[in-house]
């Protein structure tokens, strides 16, 4: 999804910046700590990949370490990755916002294809996949 506002546009002057760093062979990594509803995928050209927070989690709960604001900041991610992935096994009527972008992310992932994003009407909005 490349195009004016997309992710790349807003990382790629950032990469300018490196200068000759953006000549090595080195993989640039899309950190990703909240979720959105247009996935930014690995792109060849850019050499950009995407770097989720569920794969981020795995290497912070590795660590065994003492460093307090480490493990806050692990325990905050956890806490939102927990909060996503929660309506598996709640009830859809206690579902909010952050469970139904995990059932709308699942949805991605199953059917490899699709956006979810908010939708604005006169009561409030939603959020909508398509």
């Amino acid at each position: 999804m490349e195009g004016a506002g997309s992710k790349i546009d807003i990382l790629d002057p950032k990469r300018e910046r490196l200068g000759d760093a953006n000549t090595r062979s080195e993989n640039k990594i899309y950190l990703k700590t909240q979720d959105q509803g247009d996935r930014l995928s690995s792109d060849t050209e850019t050499n950009y990949r995407l770097f989720p927070r569920a794969d981020f989690l795995l290497i912070l709960n590795s660590y065994g370490g003492y460093n307090a604001i480490l493990n806050d900041y692990r325990d905050h991610l956890q806490s939102i990755e927990d909060e996503v992935n929660s309506n598996e096994t709640l009830p859809i009527d206690e579902w909010k916002r952050s469970r139904w972008m995990g059932f709308y992310l699942r949805l991605q992932e199953e059917l490899d294809t699709g956006t979810c994003g908010y939708v604005p009407n006169p009561k409030g909005g939603f959020l909508g996949f398509w």
